[in-house]
């Protein structure tokens, strides 16, 4: 899973990374923003907030953390744009077919 070069720990796949990433944004959920916005220009912490945005999709019992984390991000600033587009772009479709989303919700 892990090896090490160069005095450095890598994984063996890039899966492992983005899973072990999703799982500090998990433990961050709390100060979300603060955390991940220093890092949103890495494509690897991207894929982690996409992970991130399935797991509160699929595990939660509604929307509601998923929701949050959305309207946290109220500025028109060119990270927390993207930002939403990570955390809609590949779970759309997902939350809709979910019948778990409802738009007319503030």
């Amino acid at each position: 899973i892990c090896y090490r070069r160069e005095g450095k720990i890598n994984f063996s796949h890039d899966l492992y990374g983005d899973w072990a990433r999703q799982r500090q944004l998990l433990a961050h959920t709390e100060d979300l923003l603060d955390f991940v916005m220093p890092r949103l220009s890495s494509p690897l912490w991207q894929r982690a907030a996409q992970l991130l945005s399935l797991h509160l999709i699929e595990q939660d019992a509604d929307i509601t953390r998923w929701r949050n984390m959305l309207l946290a991000c109220d500025k028109e600033t060119e990270d927390c744009i993207l930002l939403k587009d990570l955390l809609l772009e590949k779970n759309s479709q997902k939350i809709l077919i979910n019948s778990k989303f409802k738009p007319n919700q503030n």
